[in-house]
Order: C-alpha cells, then structure tokens, then sequence
C-alpha cells in the first residue's frame, strides 16, 4: 500500500516536471494551446491511474473492516484484562494487609475491628486508617490514623507510641507522619 501510494507520487511528480520543461521550451504560438491540452491530458492520467489500479485489485472492504473491529476488539479485551489483573491485585495487597494490621494489634495485646484504609495509588503505602481497638479490658476505641495532616491527640501518648511503633516497624512510615486520633 505504501510502496504504491510512493509509486503514485513520484509518478505525479515527473509527469509534472516534465509538463513544466514542455511548456518552457515551447514558444509561444498556436501549437502552445494544443500542447497545454495534450499535457493536462497526461496529468489526469497520472493521476487517475492510481484509483484504477485500487480498484481493480478486488479490495474486499467488509474484510478490510472485519479485521479492524477484530484488531480493536483485542485491544479492548486487553485494556480490560489489565483493569481487571490491577483490580485482582489491589483487591490482594488490601485484604493482606488488613490481615496483617489485625495479626500485628493482636499480638501486641489488641483486638483490631472495622478495618478500612486509603492507599496511594503510586506507591501503594497507606495514607489514612481507620480501625477499632478492643482493649484487654473490652473497652472499644475508634482510631484514625492519617499520614498526611495534622491530628489532635485525644489518646494516651503510651498507646499511640505502641501503635506507631507497630505500624512503624511494619510498612515502616515514619513515625513523625503518623497522626492518631481518638474519636
């Protein structure tokens, strides 16, 4: 397809040239309107010929589209695959490490509940947890965790050092952008 499409052009091309040399050398007289004729002829030819041949080659244009929409329907399958293995993954990465915050309270003498979270897309560190502490004694607390902002501090500083130094030796976020608050 390309190498007609360059056939075509340089073809115009020297039929252009050549024209244009003719129609230089030539003097003007009565000849001259016979001889622009002749080679305006010629161009439509050049330019024509190209078509011709297209359309004598028996394209198959419902082919042609078939194999487009198949070309386009594989490229959207695949899109959605990747959505879907993204999905698969960071559904994976949530529920492990949800499970793993509740091992970790646990065997600092916690009981986690309601746990939920926002990670970072990017990075995929978490920025901001909510979850529910069950003290040994039944006491419920609701602890926010955010990464990111400044938090007034309504729990003991004993529990939010232990808390810190739990998240921090686990995902290791500073512990100087740990924020805790009690509700």
């Amino acid at each position: 397809m390309i190498e007609m499409f360059s056939n075509f052009a340089s073809s115009l091309v020297a039929a252009i040239i050549a024209i244009t040399i003719a129609e230089m050398l030539l003097p003007n007289s009565k000849n001259k309107k016979y001889v622009t004729f002749v080679s305006t002829m010629i161009l439509c030819v050049v330019i024509i010929n190209p078509i011709i041949s297209l359309l004598n080659q028996n394209v198959n244009i419902e082919d042609f589209l078939e194999k487009q929409e198949t070309e386009i329907a594989s490229s959207e399958y695949t899109a959605k695959m990747e959505y879907a293995k993204e999905k698969s993954i960071n559904d994976m990465y949530r529920d492990a490490l949800k499970q793993d915050i509740i091992t970790r309270l646990k065997d600092n003498g916690y009981i986690a509940k309601n746990i939920s979270f926002e990670i970072d897309s990017v990075s995929y560190e978490p920025t901001k947890m909510e979850l529910e502490i069950e003290h040994k004694d039944g006491d419920i607390e609701k602890v926010v965790i955010d990464v990111s902002s400044n938090i007034s501090e309504d729990i003991s500083l004993v529990e939010k050092a232990k808390v810190k130094d739990i998240l921090y030796s686990a995902y290791h976020i500073d512990r100087k952008n740990i924020r805790i608050n009690h509700n």
